[in-house]
């Protein structure tokens, strides 16, 4: 599964890639810990060919190459968090700086469909937005004018 709408990164800014994830076992089918979930990115709505590039963040599998973080199949929901920078070459090139999230329950996995949860996933820039710079700012220079006042008054 891929999110429908495209979002745009800026080469060089750092972003965070967050989710929760719950392996839940389908009692004598889900092989402990492979059930199949898969979390990643991709520049392209199809793997293959000409067709876009992708990197798998998360999975269950811990022997596949890449990944950055193992999903822990254990019945509970768990966080998962993935720092990077973006460039083209974090997902083997590409052709755009167009982002998908990719969500998946491999069916080749040790699991069965409906054994791999996801939710609460969320791309976002690990830079603070202007509005939330400029409160902080603001913040600091009255802090600083407080200061600046009380040693006004010690000293007189």
């Amino acid at each position: 599964m891929f999110s429908v709408a495209g979002i745009s990164l800026v080469s060089g800014q750092r972003y965070l890639l967050t989710l929760d994830y719950l392996g839940l076992a389908v009692p004598q089918v889900s092989v402990p810990d492979d059930f199949g979930g898969y979390a990643g990115i991709s520049n392209g709505l199809t793997a293959g060919a000409g067709q876009g590039q992708w990197l798998w963040v998360f999975g269950t599998d811990a022997t596949y190459a890449g990944l950055a973080g193992h999903l822990i199949d254990n019945g509970q929901w768990a966080r998962y968090e993935f720092p990077f920078v973006w460039s083209r070459s974090l997902i083997g090139g590409g052709n755009s700086d167009v982002l998908h999230i990719m969500l998946e329950d491999y069916v080749s996995s040790g699991g069965t469909a409906s054994d791999a949860y996801f939710d609460n996933v969320e791309l976002s820039s690990a830079v603070p937005e202007p509005t939330t710079l400029l409160v902080w700012s603001g913040l600091g220079a009255m802090g600083l004018v407080m200061a600046w006042r009380r040693r006004k008054r010690a000293a007189a």
